[in-house]
């Protein structure tokens, strides 16, 4: 099969290589931190492949930027996870609507749920009529399990299960506090301090003990003006910027759960529909491994319909696997901004193996970075197989493990910046314990 050929790559430090990268095969590009590595299998292979594949089906506007080599070819579709990556993602993207598994989930409610009477409170054991009190309830739409939805999210936390309080405890000490004592204490701009004195005009020297409620919760939310989505000047706005800074608010401003829905995330219609006993915020809040427990045991509890059966088992299946990869610690609700970099690799490497794809380009960025050694190999059998089913795997890695097991090893360097940028190596483990001129041999 053609090999990806690059001439003359030269961006950032790499000095106008010549570079040859086998297809359908797991090839470790490798060298001490800074020699031109990633430079030459993202910001080269990656965009390019991304550029081609955009343009070849007309969503590419066709301007280039400064050439970063000569010619390359036997490109195909790139697909990449960075580092950087994780911390791009969406805030409302959890483990379970990632890997799909919180869609099975609320397949499963809405189908086989038992409810709860709205008159009565009792369990309806089966169907959709309460047998204590005659009561006929209806089923739920999917959409009223998800957090993530108009209909299903609790309205409170807008479906995050907590939101950021103002604790007006700690900046209102005593009844004689003034607004400009409590403005005052968390240090505003005197720019800032000029807006919150025209917003709230006289108001600024009376104890805030003795304010209106309106005017309470105009100090600590504000207000929105019809032609701006800006929120206005106070408390909840000004310590949300210091805070997003990374300042230490020492309690001022603090993360805490819903009481509306108990940190669940979803509204009080899905939180009465029940399989085994729990509702499906309880089984958002389990660990991956907790999760295929608790089906394994409804499994044998209860019978469910053949269609019910199968959600049941494919949330088993993708909760194994996913634990296989060493992410059993995670929980369904878990946001895909906390996760680490090797973490977030893994899965991805789940959800593409999942999907079979085949002639694709794949390029991983240090997938073993916080992994203990006895933990790394689940993740490389995934690395291969991705190979196996027919993909080109390209790792960027210094672990020794990841490297020994390449089918192709690239070195770069020698060194760091201007004395890195060259090809020391190429080919073989065994090569590359040989190669005198290389650091990581």
């Amino acid at each position: 099969m053609k090999p990806i050929h690059i001439q003359r790559a030269r961006v950032h430090n790499l000095k106008n290589i010549d570079i040859s990268i086998p297809k359908n095969k797991v090839t470790v590009a490798t060298g001490v931190s800074g020699s031109g590595k990633s430079s030459l299998m993202f910001d080269i292979v990656f965009e390019e492949g991304r550029r081609e594949y955009l343009q070849s089906i007309g969503m590419f506007d066709g301007l280039e930027e400064e050439r970063k080599f000569d010619r390359i070819s036997g490109i195909g579709p790139t697909v990449a996870v960075q580092q950087s990556i994780v911390r791009q993602s969406n805030p409302r993207s959890t483990v379970g609507t990632r890997t799909h598994i919180w869609n099975l989930l609320s397949l499963l409610y809405s189908s086989e749920g038992q409810l709860i009477c709205s008159e009565c409170d009792a369990l309806i054991e089966r169907g959709v009529i309460c047998h204590k009190c005659g009561n006929e309830e209806e089923r739920l739409e999917i959409g009223f399990f998800s957090y993530n939805h108009a209909n299903g999210m609790c309205m409170t936390c807008s479906g995050r299960g907590a939101y950021y309080h103002v604790n007006m405890e700690k900046l209102v000490p005593n009844e004689r506090t003034t607004v400009r004592e409590i403005f005052h204490s968390i240090e505003v701009t005197p720019g800032i301090g000029r807006v919150v004195e025209r917003n709230l005009k006289s108001y600024m020297d009376m104890p805030y003990s003795q304010l209106p409620e309106e005017v309470k919760d105009e100090v600590i939310n504000g207000h929105y003006t019809n032609n701006s989505a800006n929120q206005s000047f106070c408390l909840s706005r000004i310590l949300q910027i210091r805070h997003n800074k990374g300042e230490y608010l020492q309690g001022l401003y603090e993360l805490i759960e819903c009481p509306e829905c108990d940190g669940y995330r979803v509204g009080e219609k899905a939180r009465r529909v029940l399989i085994h006993g729990k509702q499906i915020g309880e089984v958002g809040k389990m660990t991956l491994v907790e999760v295929k427990a608790f089906f394994e045991s409804t499994l044998q509890q209860r019978r469910f319909s053949q269609s019910g059966t199968n959600l049941i088992e494919d949330v088993m299946s993708k909760t194994s696997s996913l634990t296989k990869a060493r992410l059993g610690h995670l929980s369904l609700y878990r946001e895909m901004s906390s996760l680490s970099g090797g973490e977030i690799q893994r899965l991805f490497l789940h959800a593409h193996l999942e999907s079979k794809m085949e002639s694709l380009i794949y390029i991983l960025d240090e997938p073993t970075v916080g992994l203990h050694e006895s933990e790394k190999a689940e993740l490389l059998k995934s690395i291969r197989a991705l190979k196996e089913i027919g993909n080109t795997v390209i790792v960027v890695e210094h672990d020794k493990s990841t490297i020994e097991m390449a089918d192709h090893i690239i070195d770069i360097g020698p060194k760091a910046g201007v004395e890195g940028g060259e090809v020391v190596y190429e080919g073989s483990y065994a090569g590359l314990l040989q190669c005198e001129h290389s650091l990581t041999g």
